[in-house]
């Protein structure tokens, strides 16, 4: 009702008006007419009541059926709205852990190795089972470069998924707002850019929040609840994560043979201070 009510407010104005004529004509049929209005009263009482029946039609066969086929159509694209809340929310986790602003106003990014650039991260979601966590996600300055192709794509799914006159106004609001919005290809772009630079950007936290704003309405019209974070790798997680993308582990052919890498990429994590980049550590 509440929500018919803010889509339809119009409407929703006219049809109280016309109840409350209704309901007071009623209520005074038997009064004698003592101002003489009672031709003009009868009307609009016509008028209302028809007004009434014409709203409840509106209800059952426009509106009602409008509803019916938006829940539809949201639980079908719900996979995907998780997939850009999950995308969103991990990158403002990691701007809020791993970009800081110094004093100056100059942005510091804490890399897991500075030289090589590399973000070493875990994405962890609540929901109402509890928390949960995913495998460890392994992010070079290259890549990151490439957050908003990332970012556009998504959204260009979901619009090619979308039946329009299907889903829910507030999402596509939501969603368009999402889409007009430059934080990916300005403010994470030019954060990288200026990471120990000698130009400043105090404004990086100010647009995480205006950016966080957009996503969390977004994710309210969805009607979406989990709750997406991140956490430091621990050096296991990246020795296993090396393992499996880099190094080929699965192709080998044997148990041994996997374990033998993995330990050696473990080791290579805890003693990365002590090693040189091109020196390999023999297991």
């Amino acid at each position: 009702m509440i929500k018919f009510i803010k889509r339809n407010a119009i409407i929703s104005f006219f049809g109280l008006i016309s109840v409350v004529i209704s309901a007071s004509y009623a209520i005074t049929y038997n009064t004698p007419d003592y101002f003489g209005i009672e031709s003009w009263y009868s009307l609009f009482n016509n008028i209302s009541i028809s007004y009434i029946a014409a709203l409840i039609f509106y209800v059952l066969q426009v509106y009602k059926p409008e509803c019916d086929n938006s829940k539809k159509a949201q639980v079908i694209l719900e996979p995907l709205f998780l997939d850009l809340v999950k995308f969103m929310e991990v990158t403002i986790a990691c701007c809020r852990k791993y970009v800081s602003v110094s004093d100056t106003g100059h942005i510091v990014i804490n890399w897991w190795g500075k030289e090589q650039k590399i973000l070493y991260f875990v994405p962890t979601v609540e929901d109402s089972n509890g928390e949960s966590r995913e495998t460890a996600v392994r992010k070079t300055e290259l890549e990151l470069r490439k957050i908003d192709d990332i970012y556009k794509s998504k959204i260009r799914k979901i619009k090619d998924r979308i039946v329009f006159r299907d889903c829910d106004p507030d999402i596509l609001n939501a969603l368009s707002k999402l889409e007009a919005s430059d934080f990916f290809k300005f403010t994470i772009v030019s954060a990288l850019m200026l990471d120990r630079g000698f130009i400043s950007f105090s404004g990086f936290p100010s647009s995480i929040d205006k950016f966080e704003v957009l996503k969390d309405e977004f994710k309210k019209c969805c009607g979406i609840t989990h709750k997406y974070g991140v956490r430091d790798a621990e050096d296991m997680e990246m020795a296993l994560n090396e393992t499996i993308f880099y190094k080929g582990a699965l192709s080998k052919n044997s148990i041994e043979e996997f374990d033998e890498i993995l330990y050696r990429e473990y080791l290579k994590k805890q003693f990365k201070c002590y090693f040189s980049r091109d020196r390999e550590i023999k297991a």
